[in-house]
């Protein structure tokens, strides 16, 4: 029999990566007066990250009286990899088996101008309106694609579906604002005693029918 799984903190100090940031940020903000403020607190709050000196829980078992302490997380979403990779794997298992059904989807990328990426980079708000209009423009396309390929009488009876992530760097760790949205229509039409059917298959499109809460 395999036993329990016993919890061994990490030794966040330890790490080449922290050794390098505790080191080089200070200096790095001495010299960078241009340096927004986000990444200076990403920064602070990674450097505090793990660190029992810097607060702590105090965790009692109720059956055996055992306690430890554990230090708090800085929970951060740019930065720290424990943070990160933590959250990273939740979501995962969250979309995987409670929200997507399990059906082919095609992702949608929207890429942006350097000088646009910048400046979504220091507005939240504006990201949020960018994505909207992606999102729309993603819907009307699949909406129109429905109707273009037979699956639904009118363009208005097509239901898209996605899940969109705004992802802030490129593959050299640049900072880099674009969008990802994983994207489906289903026909609202449902097929009697058929709760999924493939009913088209395009390069273009790929649309389901789907009804009832057959996920399998």
């Amino acid at each position: 029999m395999c036993g329990t799984p016993a919890y061994c903190p990490r030794r966040a100090e330890s790490s080449p990566l922290y050794r390098i940031v505790r080191q080089h940020f200070p200096r790095y903000r001495l010299n960078n007066s241009g340096c927004p403020p986000f990444v200076e607190a990403e920064f602070e709050s990674y450097l505090k990250c793990g660190i029992l000196d810097e607060g702590f829980a105090r965790v009692l078992c109720d059956d055996c009286g055992y306690e430890r302490v554990v230090a708090f997380s800085c929970k951060g979403r740019g930065f720290c990899p424990s943070c990160m990779g933590r959250q990273m794997a939740a979501h995962s298992v969250s979309w995987v088996d409670g929200l997507l059904p399990r059906i082919r989807m095609r992702q949608y990328v929207l890429s942006l101008p350097i000088p646009l990426r910048f400046l979504l980079a220091r507005r939240g708000k504006l990201q949020g309106v960018v994505l909207s209009i992606f999102i729309h423009v993603v819907f009307e396309y699949l909406r129109r694609k429905a109707f273009e390929l037979g699956i639904c009488d009118h363009g208005d009876e097509a239901m898209p579906g996605s899940i969109s992530v705004i992802q802030r760097f490129g593959s050299a760790l640049n900072l880099n604002i674009h969008y990802r949205a994983p994207g489906k229509a289903w026909c609202s039409q449902l097929v009697k005693d058929q709760p999924r059917q493939e009913l088209a298959h395009s390069p273009g499109i790929e649309c389901w029918a789907y009804g009832g809460n057959d996920m399998s």
